[in-house]
């Protein structure tokens, strides 16, 4: 195993990324770069950390592990727009902000305040 600073990492990912099987997982700061595919995450994780890289391309958030509870996806470069009517139950934290992400979603009253959509052209509606 080779350790290194996450200061002086750099990654680029070009292809789908398999994580293991975990319940925890983080990647976050280490100017990653590429799509990110999340349909096809371990059935366990719960908690995904990828935050603050430089992914680009649509985000499918409709087939995420029903285990998952906490999802940062804040300060990258997604774009186009996103369906939150699918998400999980467990899900406790979702962070789209500083993301090129558009359009209008509807919310459950539940999940409302815990989705952040600062800095994103998305509007969050309360689902009726």
């Amino acid at each position: 195993m080779i350790t290194r600073k996450a200061e002086s990492m750099r990654i680029r990912v070009e292809r789908h990324v398999q994580f293991s099987n975990c319940a925890i997982k983080t990647k976050t700061k280490h100017q990653l770069s590429g799509s990110v595919v999340l349909t096809q995450l371990p059935s366990c994780l719960e908690y995904l950390d990828l935050a603050s890289n430089q992914f680009t391309g649509a985000l499918d958030l409709t087939r995420l592990p029903s285990s998952m509870c906490i999802l940062y996806l804040y300060s990258n470069s997604f774009s186009g727009t996103v369906d939150l009517s699918q998400l999980p139950q467990k899900l406790e934290c979702l962070t789209l902000s500083g993301n090129g992400l558009s359009g209008e979603v509807f919310i459950s009253d539940a999940l409302f305040e815990d989705i952040e959509v600062g800095g994103t052209k998305i509007i969050k509606r309360h689902m009726e």
